[in-house]
């Protein structure tokens, strides 16, 4: 929908979440299921897009981040890890950015 902002969620956003040993992190980061618009759970196209990340060199938690991702059909991957946007710059099933890019975005769009 154009001028808002839809969040995906996925099975492994939930599955690091319920293993961080700080349960008011945990609760916090919970607290974004609400405003998810989409809920990817696992699936066989995940896991092969998964290994595709995985051969160029993305670590198998990351990948299943991303495919989970791609399949929810997200415009951007936001993340903080440096190294994990490096792998991702060539990827054209998704736009890899971290959260200050994406704020620039949002911000010129006046969402």
């Amino acid at each position: 929908m154009a001028g808002s902002l839809e969040l995906v969620w996925s099975y492994m956003l939930e599955m690091e979440n319920n293993q961080n040993p700080f349960k008011e992190k945990r609760v916090a980061v919970e607290r974004w299921t609400r405003f998810a618009a989409v809920d990817i759970d696992e699936s066989q196209g995940i896991i092969a897009r998964a290994k595709q990340l995985v051969a160029i060199g993305v670590k198998p938690k990351d990948a299943l981040h991303v495919a989970s991702a791609i399949e929810g059909k997200a415009d951007y991957f936001v993340t903080t890890d440096d190294k994990l946007l490096k792998k991702l710059i060539n990827t054209a099933d998704i736009v890899a950015i971290n959260p200050i890019n994406l704020a620039g975005i949002i911000d010129e769009r006046s969402y």
